[in-house]
């Protein structure tokens, strides 16, 4: 039902290492007449590079993710997860995955898609190469938000990320303003950090 593989027509990939540089790139080719609610969810534009100006150049992995169309793409991803949990003939009726998340979203006043995703053109993760040679065996990674413009950044600076932090952890979260360039949000114990 998530894949539909009558939609796929072809699928290639390619996987190259050069100058220490591990690349994987896939293909795929639908059929316009097929519809494929993961390939419709995934299907995007390349990812801007600007966002990895600001990641490290030796990262264990780094991933960027073009999300100028982030608003429609999450109600789909909530269309897919809601199709793929649906209860089974004979199951308990139990509340929908997208129905569970407004309910928290309603609880910090927040709207995923239009509050967060509807401000960003791009994201960077990227893993930090030492991660496995810590101690405590935590791995350390950074996350890179690119915005519409400079009021939408704002606005993700001082509403929509410290409730979206608040909404993963269950608490509020901390912050700390670094030389008073932008805060640097903490979550405590069992939360992000």
């Amino acid at each position: 039902a998530a894949v539909n593989p009558k939609a796929v027509l072809a699928a290639t990939a390619s996987l190259t290492l050069q100058n220490g540089v591990l690349e994987l790139k896939s293909s795929v080719d639908l059929d316009p007449d097929q519809s494929s609610p993961l390939a419709d969810l995934l299907t995007a534009k390349t990812a801007p590079p600007d966002a990895l100006y600001f990641t490290p150049r030796d990262g264990l992995l780094t991933l960027n993710l073009n999300l100028n169309d982030g608003e429609k793409r999450w109600e789909k991803l909530m269309s897919l997860i809601d199709g793929l949990t649906k209860p089974a003939s004979g199951d308990a009726v139990r509340p929908t995955a997208s129905a569970a998340l407004r309910e928290l979203e309603e609880r910090v006043n927040l709207n995923i898609a239009k509050d967060v995703l509807g401000k960003l053109t791009s994201v960077a993760v990227s893993l930090n190469p030492e991660a496995a040679m810590r101690p405590d065996g935590r791995v350390v990674s950074l996350l890179v938000l690119q915005a519409t413009d400079a009021s939408a950044a704002e606005s993700l600076e001082k509403q929509g990320l410290p409730k979206l932090l608040g909404l993963a952890s269950g608490k509020a979260p901390a912050v700390i303003n670094e030389k008073g360039e932008g805060n640097i949000y903490t979550v405590a114990a069992g939360g992000l950090e």
